[in-house]
C-alpha cells in the first residue's frame, strides 16, 4: 500500500498547527508575565513557525534584507496567497513582528489572550471608527516598543493566488508612527497551500523584500497614493521573481 507523503505532511501540520498554536498561546501568556515588553514573542514565533514548515516540507528563500536596517521599526505590507505566507514571514524576517488581526481572532481562547498580551492589533473590520481608533492606538504601543508590524495588504487570502485591492490599514499605520514602509513580495506559497486546500505541497516560498519607502513629510491625506505605491512595487517584485 502507497503511503501519500503529501497527506501524512498535511495531517501533521494541520495538528500541530492546532495543537502548536495552543501551547504556545500558553507559553507566551505566561512568558509575558515576566516579560512586559515582549522581547520573547519573536524567539516563540519564529520557533512555531519552523516546526510548522519543516513538517510541511516547506523551506523558504528570503532576499532583500540588506535594505533593512537592524533594530528599526517598520511597517511591513505584502500579499497574501496562504496560511504558509504567516510562518514564512515570522521565520524569515529578523524583526519583532505584530500583527494586525480581525477582532474574531481575540475572542479564540487561549490565542486571543495571547494576542492581546503581546500587542497583536485588533481590527473590526466592519467599523471603520473602532479600525482607525485600533490603528492609532497600536501604533503608540509599536512605536513605545520599538515593535515592527505586517499587514497583508489585501486583507485576506487571495482565491487565486493574484494580487488583489490593497486596503489603507498598514498605510494609515505607518503614517501614525511616522516610519518607513517595506513592500514584501511573497511568491510559491499559492501553490503549496491554496486558499480551501487542505492538502499542503512541499517547496520552496520565496520573499522579497523591497526597498524601504519613507512616510517623512507625509500626512493621511497622502494614504491614498502610498497605498498605490506599495501594491505596484509588490506586484513588481513578484513578476521579477516568477520571472527568474
Amino acid at each position: 500500500m502507497m503511503v501519500d507523503k503529501a497527506l501524512i505532511r498535511s495531517v501533521l501540520a494541520l495538528v500541530f498547527g492546532i495543537l502548536g498554536t495552543g501551547i504556545v498561546s500558553v507559553i507566551s501568556i505566561l512568558i509575558l508575565f515576566f516579560d512586559r515588553r515582549g522581547k520573547s514573542v519573536h524567539f516563540i514565533m519564529s520557533r512555531w513557525a519552523w516546526y510548522i514548515l519543516k513538517l510541511s516540507g516547506v523551506k523558504i528563500e528570503i532576499k532583500g534584507l540588506d535594505y533593512l536596517t537592524p533594530g528599526e521599526s517598520y511597517i511591513f505590507i505584502s500579499n497574501h496567497a496562504s496560511l504558509l505566507d504567516i510562518p514564512a514571514v515570522c521565520l524569515g524576517l529578523p524583526f519583532q513582528l505584530r500583527f494586525l488581526a480581525k477582532k474574531e481572532l481575540f475572542k479564540i481562547p487561549l490565542f486571543g489572550q495571547a494576542l492581546h498580551s503581546a500587542g497583536h492589533i485588533r481590527i473590526d473590520r466592519g467599523n471603520l471608527e473602532s479600525a482607525v481608533r485600533s490603528l492609532k492606538e497600536g501604533a503608540i504601543t509599536l512605536k513605545e516598543r520599538g515593535y515592527s508590524a505586517l499587514v497583508f495588504g489585501e486583507g485576506t487570502r487571495s482565491l487565486n493566488g493574484e494580487v488583489g485591492k490593497f486596503k489603507k490599514g498598514g498605510v494609515i499605520l505607518a503614517l501614525s508612527m511616522g516610519i518607513p514602509i517595506v513592500p514584501l513580495s511573497i511568491s510559491g506559497s499559492a501553490s503549496l497551500a491554496p486558499k480551501g486546500d487542505f492538502m499542503i505541497k512541499s517547496g520552496i516560498i520565496k520573499i522579497t523584500v523591497g526597498e524601504p519607502i519613507s512616510t517623512e513629510g507625509k500626512d493621511i491625506s497622502d494614504r491614498h497614493s502610498l497605498v498605490s505605491i506599495i501594491r505596484d512595487a509588490v506586484i513588481k517584485n513578484l513578476a521579477e521573481e516568477d520571472a527568474v
